[in-house]
């Protein structure tokens, strides 16, 4: 009960340096609907510092991605020592106490983006002189890798934004770099939908601040930042235990005070109850007798749960889609014995038509519910295999 606090809401932060103390910014706006997140308005603008931070949303928890000017990347392997060595080895003859530091670890290799700690600290108290409640800053476009899952990529490369990743096996980054000189695509397709490519930080930005808890963010290690992030955890989830509590005290005034108030009916009540359930017992034993026969007659039948295999087949074959290819269908029992179920093993080449198939099913008036117990990639293939659960 009494967990960490969970954002339901954020504002995901695109902001870029330009020339002559000009930006350039876009913003999206995430919330979270129990299992899914929902994106709200969207805007893009350009301008001046104040003009851009007024233009705002001042209601939300901010996560901010900064490109451009003043911020350098940097890949190096991961050798022994401790992360200012490998900095060193990276820039060599800068002072690490003068940045702040992003680092994306990969097998054997790690990207570091920095940026002047004295820049940043101006922009932050520009940015809380606006309104602005900053929890999360990332440099350049590795926020993207908590998202990438999601994206559907082309040929072992994405570019978008003046972004350009390549991947090895697994999806592994083996170059990165940011050149606005790059030809990008319009909007990127990611399991949700499509996101314009000029949005595509500021989404993977906000998921991840949304997801803190659940996913490990690519952020800059700014301690004004962290700090306030961790206030704000700790604020949040001290609300939220302490309404809690109190709702818990007032559910069990309210309890006691009902079973007080009946507590003499239920006296004379139990005392009528006692002759009628002696000839309840006998009547129940008669009826689970007529019960199992009813039972060893429908399984003779090969009737399961009220209805024939072949209607469930039916069923499922006739909305199955045509990127969908079923390879197994198992019906067996629940083990808690509640409902039944029927698993289904299958192979796609279209993660999102599974998804809309999964909605199609969950709306059928015998389904119960549906699940989908996993998903994976098939070795040297584009298609995926994934098992389905049935409750019905």
């Amino acid at each position: 009960m009494f967990n960490q606090a969970v954002l339901q809401q954020c504002l995901g932060v695109q902001l870029q340096v330009l020339p002559e103390q000009q930006y350039q910014c876009a913003w999206t706006e995430l919330i979270l609907d129990k299992d899914k997140i929902e994106v709200g308005q969207c805007k893009h603008i350009q301008g001046n510092i104040k003009l851009i931070l007024n233009s705002l949303p001042k209601k939300w928890p901010v996560a901010l991605n900064l490109l451009g000017k003043g911020i350098l990347f940097k890949k190096t392997a991961i050798e022994e020592g401790n992360v200012d060595q490998l900095l060193q080895k990276a820039f060599p003859g800068a002072n690490v106490k003068d940045f702040y530091i992003q680092a994306y670890a990969q097998i054997n290799t790690v990207y570091f983006s920095v940026l002047r700690k004295d820049w940043l600290d101006e922009l932050l108290n520009k940015c809380a002189e606006a309104g602005l409640q900053i929890l999360q800053v990332s440099l350049g476009g590795f926020p993207l890798m908590n998202i990438i899952d999601q994206i559907e990529i082309d040929q072992d490369q994405l570019i978008f934004g003046g972004h350009e990743f390549k991947f090895g096996n697994q999806q592994v980054v083996e170059s990165y770099a940011f050149n606005l000189g790059v030809a990008s695509i319009e909007s990127v397709k990611i399991k949700t939908g499509a996101v314009k490519e000029v949005y595509l930080l500021a989404y993977a930005s906000g998921f991840q601040l949304l997801l803190y808890d659940k996913l490990h963010s690519v952020k800059a290690l700014v301690q004004p930042v962290d700090e306030k992030f961790e206030y704000f955890k700790n604020s949040s989830a001290l609300k939220r235990n302490g309404f809690i509590l109190l709702m818990l005290f007032f559910v069990l005034l309210l309890l006691s005070f009902v079973l007080f108030s009946t507590f003499n009916q239920q006296n004379a009540v139990l005392a009528q109850q006692v002759g009628s359930k002696i000839g309840a017992i006998e009547n129940s034993e008669n009826l689970g007798i007529r019960i199992k026969e009813a039972e060893d007659k429908l399984k003779k039948l090969n009737w399961n749960g009220g209805y024939s295999y072949a209607f469930l087949i039916d069923e499922i074959g006739k909305d199955t889609p045509k990127h969908v290819k079923l390879t197994d269908i198992d019906f067996k029992p629940n083990p808690d014995g509640k409902f039944k179920q029927i698993k289904l093993v299958g192979v796609t080449s279209d993660l999102l038509s599974v998804n809309n198939w999964l909605f199609t099913l969950n709306e059928k008036t015998w389904v119960k519910a549906v699940k989908l117990l996993k998903y994976e990639r098939i070795e040297e293939s584009d298609d995926f295999r994934f098992n389905l659960l049935i409750h019905y």
